[in-house]
């Protein structure tokens, strides 16, 4: 086989498979961008809301990580297939990594611009004030605001462009938790053991009452740990490698899916399954509520629903869940929460959103709320995610 272009025979295309090198429908991605305007965090050059996907240039993007801070405060980071990481939005505490950072009234970086580096993997998550990223070596490094320690570096001293945390070289996965004030980071290695870092308040770190209120290393969650972990205001959630599904933090609203309203400063199993899905995208947070896919595709959520978010036709407060309830469905993939609203994709590739849309969040082209699944426009959706309030990334296969 002498080109990869053109139209390829049947032994080509055996070929292909065996040498591994079928990428191009998994790692070739346009990116989209919808909802509310705000400090350029729509990455689009502009300050205009869309309540409709809207492509970011570039075909190569791979991997986007979106903080969930307020209307004044967004932004996001994300990697192409060549190994580089670019930024835009708020920029007040260094959080995009350019050695510099911005007045809080700033109006924010309104396209991607890129932090150094060709060696960045799809393991990213930004908060409000501060960023953390893995490279394809195994390191991790973080950068921001630092008054909670969240940064890792044993000291409370903030950092406008990436610094090293230690010097392992096994870490795998990053995702932020914040208190509402401060964050901290969950985050994994390769022998699936979990850590924390940063603000522990509500025992959002996972170490029982009584422990410090912030860490400025990290320090381990007892367990063995999956790729499936999700963090959000108070809360957080992760399955662990035997497929049970555990959570710790404020539980207002129920939001820990205990069946009750009491607040857990170490891990708490959510009911007695062990089909939840283990993977990247199949449990998800936001500030009220949780949500997860089992491994028969089925979908569950529970917590806060005052918008609808909860998918089941019905919105208010009286329709709150303090324990899993079912989507319809039996092919959900992927599942991202925003603060009030749901973004989830299909095996089919389509795209379904329901709650808060007065941002144009759901990205349905419209401004009207939805108490049950709304489908977005398009069949080739890879991953959604949530990009902070009123505001969701998206990619789209190619």
């Amino acid at each position: 086989m002498t080109t990869d272009k053109g139209v390829w025979n049947l032994q080509q295309v055996r070929d292909k498979q065996l040498q591994s090198l079928w990428t191009y429908s998994t790692t070739l991605k346009e990116l989209y961008t919808w909802g509310s305007k705000g400090q350029g965090r729509l990455g689009l050059n502009d300050r205009t809301t869309r309540s409709s996907p809207i492509q970011i240039p570039g075909t190569t993007w791979r991997s986007v990580s979106c903080d969930a801070g307020p209307y004044n405060s967004a932004n996001s980071l994300a990697t192409r297939t060549d190994g580089t990481l670019w930024a835009w939005g708020s920029n007040w505490q260094g959080q995009l990594g350019q050695n510099t950072n911005a007045n809080p009234s700033d109006a924010g970086i309104s396209s991607p611009v890129q932090i150094p580096g060709t060696t960045w993997s799809e393991n990213l998550s930004v908060s409000q004030h501060a960023s953390s990223a893995v490279k394809t070596d195994g390191t991790l490094w973080m950068w921001g605001y630092n008054e909670a320690g969240a940064l890792g570096q044993n000291n409370r001293t903030s950092y406008s462009s990436p610094v090293q945390v230690g010097s392992d070289t096994t870490w795998t996965t990053t995702a932020y938790v914040h208190d509402g004030n401060w964050e901290g980071f969950i985050l994994g290695k390769t022998d699936a053991t979990m850590w924390g870092v940063g603000s522990n308040s509500f025992g959002i770190l996972g170490q029982n009452q009584g422990s410090p209120a912030s860490y400025s290393s990290p320090v381990q969650i007892p367990g063995s740990w999956s790729d499936a972990r999700a963090a959000s205001q108070n809360t957080t959630f992760a399955t662990k490698t035997d497929g049970s599904l555990w959570a710790w933090g404020n539980n207002g609203d129920g939001r820990l899916g205990q069946n009750n309203q009491t607040s857990y400063s170490s891990p708490v199993q959510i009911g007695s399954a062990t089909d939840w899905g283990t993977t990247a995208g199949k449990v998800s947070a936001r500030d009220n509520a949780g949500i997860a896919i089992k491994t028969d595709g089925t979908m569950w959520v529970w917590g806060r629903n005052d918008y609808g978010q909860l998918g089941q036709n019905i919105g208010g407060t009286p329709g709150n869940r303090s324990s899993p309830v079912q989507i319809p469905g039996t092919t959900w993939a992927t599942v991202t929460g925003g603060n009030e609203a749901m973004i989830a994709v299909k095996t089919d590739g389509t795209a379904w959103g329901w709650g808060d849309n007065d941002k144009g969040s759901i990205g349905d082209n419209t401004t009207v709320n939805r108490s049950s699944p709304t489908q977005i426009p398009g069949t080739d959706w890879d991953i959604i995610k949530s990009a902070g309030i009123g505001r969701m990334l998206g990619f789209k296969k190619l």
